[in-house]
């Protein structure tokens, strides 16, 4: 049997404390649950990493992962997809 979620959802996120909780939420309001989330920071200089550590420390689901390469969205959705154990990607 296989233990990976159907979807990973990934987010890559920048500066973004205002919006990063209703983000995750909505994500995780969906009527199926078997997905995980991927959250990719790319050198936020505000709160927004400690907002997401505060919601995967109570949900499982919830994966922060950290750009350290080049700067941008689409490197940031690239550490996502290396990082996805879904069968199917969303973004």
């Amino acid at each position: 049997m296989d233990n990976h979620p159907a979807v990973s959802v990934i987010i890559p996120m920048w500066n973004a404390e205002d919006v990063i909780a209703e983000a995750i939420a909505s994500v995780q309001a969906q009527s199926r649950g078997d997905f995980e989330i991927l959250v990719i920071d790319d050198r936020s200089t505000d709160q927004s990493r400690a907002i997401v550590a505060k919601m995967a420390a109570r949900d499982p689901r919830i994966r922060a992962l950290q750009n350290t390469g080049a700067k941008g969205p689409g490197p940031a959705r690239n550490i996502g997809i290396s990082a996805a154990q879904g069968r199917f990607i969303a973004f």
